[in-house]
């Protein structure tokens, strides 16, 4: 996860991936979004403005304050999507970190639930990262109570939840794909830049990074809270029906699906972040 400090944070264009909306020019005003949503929907879209989505639950906040990444270089990716992007989250949220080592992720979304106006954390906020390497707990989650879990301790985790009086972060030591998702509380978003293990042969490490984003929409689709959004890491390369097939799935799960290409990922790079908002 972790690069030189001399490399660029370049942002570059790429193709679209079939079926995978993106920000076009000239659209039919019905097909922009921003309007026609349930009144009852706490995440309705409330505007569009610069092609972001202003989502507008209640007593929240948005964008956060600046955040200066002190675990990995990858935290710059999901801080620029937070910003650019105005993703706001209900209060308590409760959030899913997958792929979560060196912590990096988790570091930057505690930062983000920690900034409320007064300081403080309002009422519960929830932080759950998984991933099958252990990790120090985040600088931005030292005042969260913290458990770390592994796979013999991991049914322990319901029973910690309900103890719940404040701020609190769980890392589970653990295989995502076997984990009992009964074992999990509903994120409000998902998060995941995990990656399988490489294999040197560019064109199977790219689709087997496809597979895995749609293992990962599936557990959205299993488990987010409705209304709920994610950010899952994709190959903008490989093969074109697997790309068909994950802006499918990703239009069967979400409302609106966007590719982005966020600040700290390199240019050049195949890799993009598929983010979905309102979980259908």
């Amino acid at each position: 996860m972790g690069r030189a400090s001399r490399d660029p944070y370049g942002v570059s264009a790429a193709p679209k991936p079939g079926g995978v909306s993106g920000r076009r020019k000239n659209r039919p005003r019905s097909e922009r979004g921003g309007g026609g949503a349930p009144a009852e929907d706490p995440y309705a879209p409330a505007s569009v403005s610069g092609g972001a989505t202003v989502l507008a639950p209640p007593d929240h906040f948005s964008p956060p304050p600046p955040y200066s990444p002190s675990v990995s270089r990858a935290s710059h990716k999901l801080d620029s999507i937070l910003h650019s992007h105005l993703l706001a989250l209900p209060a308590p949220a409760t959030v899913l970190d997958l792929g979560a080592a060196p912590g990096g992720w988790s570091d930057c979304i505690g930062h983000y639930l920690s900034c409320w106006p007064g300081g403080a954390p309002p009422e519960k906020p929830l932080v759950v990262a998984v991933d099958l390497l252990r990790h120090p707990v985040p600088p931005a989650l030292h005042q969260f109570e913290t458990h770390q879990l592994g796979p013999e301790t991991a049914a322990r985790l319901p029973g910690i939840l309900a103890r719940q009086s404040g701020p609190l972060y769980a890392q589970l030591t653990h295989d995502f794909l076997t984990l009992d998702l009964a074992l999990l509380p509903k994120p409000d978003l998902l998060l995941s830049d995990i990656a399988p293990s490489t294999t040197g042969m560019s064109s199977l490490d790219t689709d087997n990074q496809n597979q895995m984003a749609l293992r990962v929409l599936a557990l959205a689709e299993a488990s987010l809270k409705r209304g709920g959004s994610a950010v899952v890491k994709i190959y903008n390369a490989g093969d074109r029906a697997l790309l068909e097939e994950i802006g499918e799935v990703a239009g069967r799960v979400f409302r609106r699906v966007k590719r982005v290409k966020p600040r700290g990922s390199r240019g050049e790079s195949r890799e993009m972040f598929l983010l979905g908002l309102g979980r259908r």
